[in-house]
């Protein structure tokens, strides 16, 4: 045997991809979900990614009991995330909700979401590199049964570089390895792209 070098004989059968609803009826002719997957979100800045992906997020919650690990660089989980959870898991996004309302929606976001992030108090302020959050990730499919990785924004993550790296070698690596993490544990990897500045014309 050759490593690298086989014939079709040697390959396994696989079952056909199972796709998923994204929990927009009109929207699921036009978006395929699917698990193992890696998926970049970007666009005109201002023009609501992340409450897309946030929203997708909860509808595959919502639709599937998927559970979501959410690495957030740029948004404090608490209060900002957390608020944007409630009003999305309310139907609408309304801020108005009343007491009862945010205690369910809190439960709710106890039950089917982690988060990756700085610490929750201002003692550790250490940036996470993507390794760092790949081994989070890891520990979430283990312990929650996490399906679904969100990383939010991608220029907010501590990358770190090899000295022989070229930005684009480094990014072509960190896609990789997002992507093997994807194979390896069947998840969903979202990647939130935030551009740093758009040409005037738009059309």
């Amino acid at each position: 045997p050759i490593k690298g070098l086989y014939k079709l004989s040697e390959y396994p059968d696989m079952p056909e991809p199972e796709f998923f609803s994204t929990g927009w009826v009109d929207f699921d002719a036009r978006l395929k979900v699917w698990t193992p997957a890696f998926m970049v979100v970007t666009g005109i800045p201002t023009h609501g990614k992340s409450a897309w992906v946030t929203a997708l997020v909860c509808n595959l919650i919502k639709t599937h009991g998927w559970h979501a690990a959410i690495g957030t660089f740029e948004m404090q989980v608490a209060p900002h995330y957390r608020d944007l959870l409630r009003r999305y898991h309310a139907g609408a996004a309304t801020p108005y909700q009343s007491a009862r309302d945010k205690v369910e929606a809190d439960a709710w976001i106890e039950k089917h979401l982690a988060f990756i992030s700085h610490a929750p108090t201002a003692d550790d302020d250490e940036d996470l590199s993507l390794d760092d959050i790949i081994d989070l990730a890891e520990m979430s499919v283990v312990r929650h049964g996490t399906r679904v990785l969100v990383l939010d924004p991608w220029n907010e993550i501590e990358h770190k570089r090899r000295r022989d790296e070229t930005g684009t070698e480094y990014i072509n690596r960190a896609i990789r390895e997002l992507k093997r993490f994807a194979m390896r544990r069947n998840c969903l990897v979202i990647v939130v792209a935030h551009p740093t500045k758009m040409n005037g014309n738009r059309s």
